[in-house]
């Protein structure tokens, strides 16, 4: 459902039905799970990562062509970066 918004955005679509989809599949679940301040700002943040990287997921793991160990290795890296606006450090 979000690749043929992301594709039609990149041809001129309409930029609401890519905003209207991830609320509905993403952010709206992702605010109601977090807890803490600014959940809106980090659902939407989490949304933007996964939804780059299923947009890219060809191109990371060499289209389909990599091992297990380099997807391994892209969770672990990517699963950093997604996990630190779910659970921010405190200051």
């Amino acid at each position: 459902m979000l690749q043929p918004c992301l594709r039609g955005k990149s041809a001129g679509s309409d930029p609401e039905r890519l905003e209207t989809t991830m609320r509905t599949l993403l952010v709206d679940e992702l605010i109601a799970w977090l807890s803490g301040p600014d959940r809106q700002l980090r659902a939407w943040l989490v949304s933007a990562q996964l939804v780059g990287l299923m947009h890219s997921w060809d191109r990371v793991t060499a289209a389909g062509t990599a091992t297990a160990k380099h997807r391994r290795r892209v969770a672990e890296l990517y699963g950093a970066a997604v996990q630190q606006p779910i659970t921010p450090a405190t200051t």
